[in-house]
């Protein structure tokens, strides 16, 4: 057998094996690199794709900014060089030149010289000291100190005097040179924005590649809740999103919208960007990852409207928030069905059950009429609030037998007479239109129909209407019953004290006739006043059918009052993982928990299987309100903003928040303009002065004592227009909330407004009674009703104005109505009232006895009158004075405060034209306080007797109708 070749192992080769290794070695290093430089950092190819484009933008303005200044950057440069060459040729300035650089020479051996001097004196001083403080003899150190002191006093004005010689060559160059150099400067100031752009485009191309990144505190938290480090990358390929000019960039290098909302107000460097916009900050080596899109990033990147989940994060105080419409809606919507009826929703503890109280329905409805409701519930009513059960026709029977059951009867069953009056059900009808119902309830489409939007009332909407605010009215008649419907109309607070209806304060009759006409509108089945419910079985059904559906959340039914809600706990919603949800059979969905929930919201028996049966009800809700609502829901998370990122409310702030609900909850823009927004019921109005008043400024207008008696209490104020401000028989703290919110929007926070009566005058009052009549106040502020031969009033009593009106607010109406109120049909009896003009300057002229007399220069060509009074106001200081003449913008005054002899910028204010210039002095100003203090002080006001019943004209030119105000 033959033997085996032994090699020793030094003496074995493998070439093929360590080629392939070497092969393999090389393509993974140089695979390596590649990852490492390219694959791994894609922001690098951003940064420079941001680069290009920036310096293409650059480029772009330079040549533009180069051809609009060539030709006289050309003009320039071409005098520049003229001149140069004139003063290179100019004798006198080439001996100067000379002569400054022997004397810069000079001056520098001798401040040196001085310099030198200095050093060893305070050398000198510095021994002598220590020499102090070790108690050494300091004789020698002494003489020293004052040798190098003479020797630094005479060598220091050889130093000034040199330096003074420096400057006069140095100025004598310059005179020479002064048309150049500015010549120049000019030239410098003409291509400024070239040389910005140049600038601008060196420091682009010398850019380096790098990671931006911000660290933010507190933001997350570990399991053990201990605060840990944010950090943000974003801007690292999102370069210009703090810039201005990249508004039409491509992504990612556009800039923020909206940056005086979202970047002013939300400062970048504090708040950073994930927290507001989500996505997995500080991941840049893909763009997906980047923005979250991974499996188990529980926080992905949020796109467009989607963004504004995270508002609530900081401002969960706000059901209403700016510049987020879309999360505004969802909370509306929210609050509007009542879904926190079935979940536990933060924010809508304030909030009663969204539906009607059910505790008296044997009163109310036709029995008949029940069941076919709970069934399809849109079938009687297409915008009810009431959602689709999905329940059969027994279950729907079992409910309403259930419901009709436990229901009481407080008020004995009546059969009004003639409610088919053609004369009833026309009177009804004008009431119904004339009173204020439209402002809630509508019978038809035609209903929806307003006129033209009101003249400058554009503000946000304060409250988001999905719904209608009341129900559709238009098939009444077939759902209750008639004597309830009178009752109702009514006292509604007789029947179910927390209902949102108000009492309008009909008489009998007037209830009456609305209910004819109600009635009128689709006639009732004569089947269902007697329709049998079902038996004893059914009511146990529906009573288990009610526990099950959660009725109650919406409604209170007796025996229903210990039961806890049937839905999930939302308040963490949003950090459900996609393997929580349970998809059911679907399989066209994605599997993500943006899509679950569209989905459930839309169709939320769409994951029902045989085995689970999903009790949520269909809301039969818009793609856009299921948005709006995912959106909302995607804020429930279980922690907020750490503390120093929360949106914090002063005063003002919880007063004007709190007085928005109320505003919701009353619907008061259903009726009024409010923040300069809603008035749908004014719009019905061809006459705008018979519609309600506006409310912007009503804060600054009315006493906060009169206004909470006011709204607990209604007085008719204008009982010659037809439609009612409603009694609301508020709470004192709604009345209260929504007193404070009109006063905090016109910044009037004091709670008390105090005139003193006794302090008036009896001049001054007698004076504003005078003016009283004279401006025949009385022709629009009439009686009612109206004596006879006279005509109707046009505008409120004036009695009511001395607890009504806050005094300043007469003052600054009376001044100029048109200021406060833009087209009002209050006439202007002071023109001119109120008028500044800007003094440049002025000088005092001779003295006229005791008057002073000053002669001003105006900004602009000044209207005036002879002996008019105006006011000076210099430096914060009001002096008051006569106009004694004007000649365009120059203006003579007369007054008695000693101004000084020359008058800087100061400030003209024009008093007015007075009703009569011989009372209080012909100062406008005056006769307004005077009249003010008249009416807080007048008890009745009594007509001069006139001939005759026409209303007088007006002492002024009248402006044309307008709205009027609260």
């Amino acid at each position: 057998m033959p033997s085996r070749d032994f090699k020793p192992p030094e003496e074995r080769t493998s070439p093929v094996t360590f080629f392939v290794l070497g092969l393999i070695m090389v393509a993974f290093t140089f695979w390596t690199v590649w990852d490492e430089t390219f694959t791994r950092r894609p922001w690098k190819a951003i940064q420079k794709q941001f680069n290009a484009y920036e310096q293409g933008l650059a480029e772009k303005h330079l040549a533009e900014a180069r051809q609009k200044s060539s030709s006289k950057l050309a003009e320039f440069d071409k005098r520049i060089a003229e001149l140069a060459k004139n003063l290179a040729s100019d004798a006198e300035l080439s001996r100067l030149n000379q002569e400054l650089d022997r004397q810069k020479i000079d001056t520098f051996e001798k401040v040196q010289d001085f310099g030198f001097a200095k050093a060893i004196y305070d050398q000198a001083f510095f021994e002598y000291q220590e020499g102090i403080r070790q108690g050494h003899d300091t004789t020698r150190e002494r003489r020293h100190v004052e040798a190098s002191r003479k020797e630094l006093e005479r060598l220091q004005p050889i130093a000034g005097k040199a330096e003074a010689a420096l400057a006069e060559v140095e100025a004598k160059i310059a005179a020479k040179r002064k048309t150049l150099t500015d010549l120049e400067r000019e030239r410098r100031d003409a291509g400024r924005d070239v040389a910005d752009l140049e600038r601008r485009l060196a420091g682009i191309r010398s850019r380096t590649y790098d990671v931006r990144q911000a660290v933010y505190r507190e933001y997350d938290r570990n399991n053990f809740n201990e605060p840990t480090m944010r950090v943000d990358r974003c801007q690292t390929c999102h370069l210009a999103i703090d810039r201005a000019g990249f508004e039409k960039a491509p992504q990612p290098f556009r800039s923020h919208p909206r940056p005086d909302l979202f970047l002013n107000k939300h400062d970048p460097a504090t708040v950073g960007c994930t927290s507001c916009h989500g996505g997995q900050g500080a991941a840049i080596t893909s763009i997906k990852k980047a923005h979250g899109y991974v499996e188990f990033w529980e926080d992905p990147l949020l796109k467009g409207p989607e963004a504004q989940t995270k508002c609530r994060t900081c401002h969960a105080q706000v059901f209403n928030i700016p510049g987020a419409p879309h999360i505004s809606r969802g909370i509306s919507l929210v609050r509007e069905l009542g879904c926190f009826g079935c979940h536990t929703i933060p924010g809508t503890q304030d909030l009663r059950k969204a539906g009607p109280d059910l505790t008296r329905i044997q009163e109310k409805v036709q029995p008949g009429w029940l069941a076919p409701w709970i069934k399809r519930p849109r079938d009687y009513n297409p915008r009810t609030k009431m959602p689709f059960f999905s329940v059969s026709e027994q279950e729907a029977l079992d409910l309403a037998t259930f419901i009709w059951g436990a229901g009481q009867r407080k008020a004995a069953a009546e059969k009004p007479e003639g409610l088919d009056s053609p004369a009833l059900i026309q009177q009804g009808k004008e009431l119904f239109e004339s009173v204020g119902c439209l402002a809630c309830h509508i019978r038809n489409e035609e209903d929806r129909k307003l006129g033209d939007p009101i003249k400058e009332v554009d503000g946000r909407p304060l409250v988001y209407r999905n719904r209608d605010f009341g129900p559709a009215l238009g098939r009444i008649g077939q759902k209750v019953q008639p004597d309830w419907l009178i009752r109702w109309l009514k006292n509604p607070k007789s029947y179910w004290h927390e209902t949102s209806m108000p009492s309008l304060r009909l008489a009998d009759a007037e209830a009456k006739a609305i209910a004819a006409h109600l009635l009128s509108l689709a006639p009732a089945d004569p089947k269902a006043a007697s329709a049998k419910l079902g038996d004893q079985a059914a009511y146990e059904r529906g009573k288990r059918l009610v526990a099950a559906r959660g009725c109650f959340g919406c409604h209170a039914i007796p025996g229903t009052e210990n039961l806890s809600k049937i839905g999930p706990d939302l308040s963490a919603f949003a950090r459900k993982r996609n393997f929580e949800l349970s998809f059911g059979n679907v399989v066209d969905i994605p599997k993500n928990w943006e899509a679950w929930t569209f989905a459930k919201l839309k169709n939320p028996k769409i994951y029902q299987t045989e085995r689970e049966e999903l009790l949520m009800p269909n809301f039969d809700l818009s793609d856009a309100e299921t948005a709006s609502i995912r959106t909302l829901l995607r804020s429930m998370v279980p922690r907020s903003s750490p503390p120093f990122a929360l949106a914090t409310m002063d005063e003002r702030g919880k007063r004007i928040e709190a007085g928005r609900k109320m505003i919701e909850k009353y619907n008061c823009s259903g009726c009024h303009v409010v923040e300069n927004w809603g008035g749908d019921l004014l719009r019905r109005y061809k006459d705008p002065v018979q519609g309600p008043p506006l409310l912007n400024g009503e804060g600054a207008k009315v006493q906060p004592d009169w206004f909470f008696k006011f709204l607990r209490n209604v007085v008719i104020l204008r009982p010659w227009i037809k439609v009612r401000m409603p009694s609301f028989q508020m709470p004192e703290e709604d009345a209260a909330a929504l007193v404070d919110y009109f006063a905090a929007l016109d910044e009037k926070l004091r709670p008390y407004v105090h005139f003193d009566r006794t302090a008036v005058p009896a001049a001054a009052a007698a004076a504003g009674k005078d003016i009283f009549q004279k401006a025949e106040c009385l022709s629009c502020h009439g009686e009612w009703p109206p004596p006879q031969g006279q005509e109707p009033p046009t505008a409120p009593n004036l009695r009511f104005a001395k607890e009504r009106l806050r005094p300043d607010w007469i003052v600054d109406w009376i001044r100029n109505p048109n200021r406060l109120q833009p087209g009002t049909k209050m006439p202007s009896f002071f023109p001119n009232a109120g008028i500044k003009v800007a003094i440049l300057k002025g000088t005092q002229g001779a003295k006229e006895g005791d008057l002073w007399t000053y002669t001003l220069d105006a900004a602009a060509d000044v209207e005036l009158q002879e002996n008019q009074v105006v006011s000076l106001n210099i430096g914060g200081r009001t002096h008051v004075a006569k106009v004694k003449g004007v000649d365009g913008r120059k203006v003579t005054l007369t007054g008695l405060d000693d101004l000084g002899r020359t008058i800087g910028r100061a400030e003209l204010e024009n008093h007015g034209d007075p009703i009569d210039p011989a009372i209080l002095g012909g100062d406008a100003y005056k006769q307004i306080e005077a009249l003010r203090d008249y009416l807080m002080i007048e008890e009745s006001f009594t007509p001069p007797a006139r001939g005759g019943g026409a209303r007088p004209a007006a002492p002024r030119a009248q402006t044309p109708p307008a709205r009027p105000r609260g």
